[in-house]
């Protein structure tokens, strides 16, 4: 908790000397401001993403149903080389969701129930990235950029409902980062906690917060003010924490499409 906290506040520390940055920067001289892509920016897009398990004893691997969301942040680049070579950095947030008909299903104490499952996650980002930008035609170019990303986890949990014989539903959730259910509604003597670690597709252990992901990305930049990119990144943390990462590693991919404004 106290890391948390310490990496919000950064982030809000940065995100303020930005703002404070790009106020001095309105009050220049227009020959005198930055050019091509600095400055600062809001971003918002299009993620995908899935996990890849890798068993140690068998080399079994297994990747699970993609989660798609979106992702708006805050980004400002720093310029090594003027109009060509800069750092980006800021602060983002991800929400991803994902919801399946599992249809059918028989749980320990009852039958013929419709069991819908679904899981969000909520996530905040710290990109630093090394960007390049090269000019085309006139003001539009395009740009390449490459580096690590913070990611720390808000909120990962997997909600699953049911109805039993059309008359009685229940519901039980599973909160990921503290492998603990919660459930309401379930009837007594129907075991849906068991049905879930079996058959639900569920972490096999507790799952850390904290991911750093290392990816790429292209964009073309247009009139110094948009920007399109697309890009993919591997995460580099065994996701899994405990005893139970000696045998099973868990790694996240995501695909980002996004537009961005530039002031």
């Amino acid at each position: 908790m106290n890391r948390m906290v310490f990496a919000v506040f950064a982030a809000f520390m940065f995100l303020n000397a930005s703002v404070a940055d790009a106020q001095m920067d309105r009050r220049r001289p227009v020959h005198s401001r930055p050019s091509g892509a600095e400055g600062l920016g809001v971003t918002f897009g299009y993620v995908n993403s899935s996990y890849r398990t890798t068993d140690w004893a068998t080399d079994e691997v297994e990747k699970t149903p993609a989660l798609n969301g979106f992702a708006v942040s805050m980004t400002k680049d720093f310029a090594l080389i003027r109009s060509a070579l800069y750092i980006q950095s800021g602060l983002g947030y991800t929400y991803q969701t994902r919801s399946r008909d599992m249809g059918s299903e028989s749980l320990a104490g009852a039958f013929g129930t419709k069991i819908i499952s679904d899981r969000k996650e909520h996530f905040l980002s710290v990109p630093v990235r090394l960007k390049y930008t090269l000019p085309l035609l006139g003001r539009i170019g395009i740009s390449v950029d490459a580096g690590p990303v913070l990611l720390v986890g808000l909120s990962s949990k997997m909600n699953f409902r049911t109805r039993f014989n059309d008359e009685t539903s229940g519901t039980l959730s599973y909160n990921v980062y503290g492998a603990k259910f919660k459930s309401s509604g379930v009837a007594e003597g129907i075991d849906f906690e068991s049905w879930a670690k079996d058959n639900a597709g569920l972490p096999y252990g507790k799952v850390r917060r904290f991911d750093v992901l290392l990816g790429a990305s292209i964009g073309a930049d247009f009139f110094s003010l948009l920007e399109v990119r697309a890009g993919y990144d591997w995460g580099l943390v065994n996701k899994y924490k405990g005893d139970i990462a000696s045998d099973k590693k868990m790694y996240r991919g995501q695909f980002t499409l996004s537009v961005g404004l530039r002031f």
